[in-house]
């Protein structure tokens, strides 16, 4: 049987093999749980004439529903000053509340008639992307939610990938959920909190969930926002390059230390991996990539956010149409398996470390029912790398993210070289009677 501190030396028996290798793993010990996953819905009550069917809930295990491009937003709650519609917030926060799984509401998206400005266009029409023109109806929105699902929504995001035009430059007529200043963003997070105090003094609230540059999350906690939340939230968007992910983490990290809020949690709010059909239009700067290789790196990025400690990790989305893992038929693509193995390997798992080269097999060790695993991958997409083991080691098992793609050409039992290729795999060993 192999302990964790076999694992820590077959990790620098591996470093010793690949030169200038880089290492990741959690700045805390921990044993992986559903905690970890998170996911998000479209289409679990459909809108009136909407051509799909309902989903159904996945059959995977998830700690969180996070609530987002759900219908779900203020403007969709409160569409005038004094009216109410909170049929459809009721039905997601149920469906979880009876399934155990927690609820991460995402705040803001302002209703036309509390906008700051009316005539700015926003993704969902206009006006939404402004802060509210007066900030006491955005305290009577956060009053009115939180107290009516007070203990049945855990935590709060302040909102939804916010951008400052007024502060920088980069921002000016780009495309935004939130187009204001960070003092009033701030000012939104201390007024929250406030509230939250007051009504369910246990509920999270996150930051807001920034993407693409860690520039905003800087001068939203150095603003004052750090006083206010309890948690870093970040949307890990990297497409197909991990090393873009990775790097974005630890600045991310960077700024969380800076801003001295290093040991707050950091959950990564939002990630998915699209794909577009073949004959569909490919946006500028997107690969076009099979459901199978969707599939494969979305283990792969599953795998290295946890080794690299993001406390959360909520992919983007169950039900969507590009990065989804079922279709509006029902269809389950490639990714729903894939889901059900990565979490079937992680689930109790204890992450050690990830041993990372450019050009090289990416390898990650780690201990699960007091016995070692390695999963291993080749992240340059193409073609197939042998990983000598350490001397005394051999495989007794081998698994793949997705069967259906890119098979090993090895008989894994019994080898003492495990094979890396784009689809992760997952193995196990013990030791040869020398």
């Amino acid at each position: 049987m192999l302990t964790i501190a076999t694992v820590v030396s077959l990790s620098i028996v591996a470093s010793e093999i690949l030169a200038d290798v880089e290492k990741i793993s959690p700045s805390q010990p921990r044993v992986l749980d559903a905690g970890y996953f998170g996911i998000h819905f479209h289409r679990l009550q459909l809108i009136p004439g909407e051509q799909a069917i309902p989903t159904d809930w996945p059959p995977f295990q998830f700690g969180y529903l996070r609530l987002w491009d759900s219908r779900t937003r203020w403007a969709d709650v409160q569409p005038a000053p004094a009216k109410w519609n909170f049929s459809r917030l009721d039905h997601y926060v149920n469906e979880a509340n009876a399934r155990g799984v927690k609820v991460l509401y995402t705040l803001g998206s302002t209703p036309l008639w509390a906008t700051a400005r009316p005539d700015e266009t926003c993704s969902y029409g206009k006006g939404c992307a402004a802060e509210p023109r007066d900030m006491e109806d955005w305290r009577a929105y956060v009053r009115a939610v939180s107290r009516r699902y007070q203990g049945r929504i855990c935590c709060y995001e302040l909102w939804n990938e916010p951008k400052f035009p007024p502060d920088i430059m980069r921002d000016r007529d780009a495309k935004a959920f939130y187009t204001g200043s960070v003092a009033n963003m701030v000012e939104m997070a201390r007024i929250a909190r406030q509230v939250l105090n007051e009504e369910d003094p246990s509920a999270i609230l996150l930051s807001p969930g920034f993407v693409n540059g860690t520039d905003r999350l800087d001068m939203f906690l150095a603003a004052g926002g750090r006083d206010y939340v309890r948690a870093v939230a970040y949307h890990f968007y990297a497409g197909s390059n991990e090393e873009r992910m990775l790097k974005e983490i630890k600045a991310v990290r960077s700024v969380m230390q800076k801003n001295g809020v290093a040991g707050m949690p950091l959950w990564n709010t939002e990630t998915g991996l699209e794909v577009y059909e073949l004959g569909q239009p490919l946006p500028q700067g997107v690969a076009r990539i099979t459901r199978e290789e969707g599939a494969a790196m979305m283990v792969r990025q599953i795998v290295l956010g946890a080794f690299a400690g993001l406390d959360k990790y909520f992919y983007y989305a169950w039900d969507n149409d590009k990065s989804g893992m079922v279709d509006r038929t029902g269809r389950f693509h490639p990714s729903r398996d894939a889901m059900l193995l990565a979490q079937r390997w992680l689930l109790g798992a204890k992450p050690d470390r990830c041993d990372i080269e450019d050009g090289r097999p990416t390898v990650c060790w780690g201990e699960k029912n007091a016995k070692s695993f390695a999963i291993v991958w080749n992240p340059k997409n193409s073609g197939s790398v042998d990983v000598p083991l350490p001397e005394g080691l051999r495989i007794t098992s081998r698994q793949a993210a997705v069967p259906s793609w890119v098979a090993a050409t090895q008989n894994a039992p019994g080898a003492e070289r495990m094979l890396a290729t784009p689809n992760p795999a997952f193995y196990t060993f013990e030791r040869i009677a020398q």
